[in-house]
């Protein structure tokens, strides 16, 4: 049986003031294998964007994609009379307008992520592939800003935001997961000791930590 603790947490969430931007799916290219009685594999998991406002930035260039070669093909063909807005033959009562596909060379992705889960051994039982956060860091933040990781494990998010140029702060209560987190974001992000900030910290002291230190990371337990 699946606890519904996700839903729960998005509804409270929301009743909080935060607003439901959108909703993705991580298709896991390679699931685990396994045998359940009474469900079927893990093949996806859901990802929730949340906002404190309706508008939150979004950069859409960052993460467009090439577009289907099927589909550059199609517009090369495009005749004069298919240039003003018609109504698709599909029935739906929404107009196209071809025209505006004339000379693009990308498009959006769509919300179902495609990655593979991370097959090697980081030191943590729930590693996800750094492809994961780097997506959103790069369509939801600039570069310099900080991406905060409650839940910081091994440090992946922390590794694909230096790796973005961003700062981050990331947190767990567990002691071997942030000297781990410490370790790799040293090796896998190139971070010295002078850009590293580990410490343990108490939640009142988070708000300010990063305008007071000048390091790229920062990285501890709750104290």
């Amino acid at each position: 049986m699946r606890h519904r603790y996700v839903w729960h947490t998005i509804e409270r969430l929301t009743q909080l003031g935060w607003h439901c931007i959108d909703d993705y799916i991580w298709h896991k290219k390679t699931s685990m294998p396994g045998f359940w009685p009474t469900r079927l594999r893990d093949g996806w998991e859901y990802l929730f964007h949340l906002a404190k406002t309706k508008r939150p930035y979004v950069n859409h260039e960052a993460v467009k994609v090439p577009m289907a070669a099927s589909s550059q093909r199609r517009i090369q063909r495009i005749r004069l009379n298919e240039y003003a807005p018609r109504l698709s033959a599909t029935g739906s009562g929404f107009r196209r307008a071809m025209r505006a596909w004339i000379g693009k060379t990308h498009v959006l992705p769509d919300n179902v992520l495609h990655f593979s889960p991370e097959a090697r051994n980081k030191g943590h039982p729930a590693v996800y592939p750094i492809a994961l956060p780097r997506f959103f860091i790069q369509l939801l933040t600039k570069p310099g800003d900080l991406v905060v990781d409650p839940f910081a494990g091994s440090g992946t998010t922390g590794i694909a935001a230096l790796q973005l140029k961003r700062r981050c702060l990331l947190i767990d209560n567990h002691y071997p997961y942030c000297v781990l987190a410490a370790q790799r974001i040293q090796k896998e992000a190139g971070t010295g000791p002078e850009g590293l900030l580990f410490s343990p910290m108490t939640a009142a002291a988070l708000s300010s930590l990063a305008s007071e230190h000048p390091s790229n990371a920062y990285c501890g337990p709750l104290a």
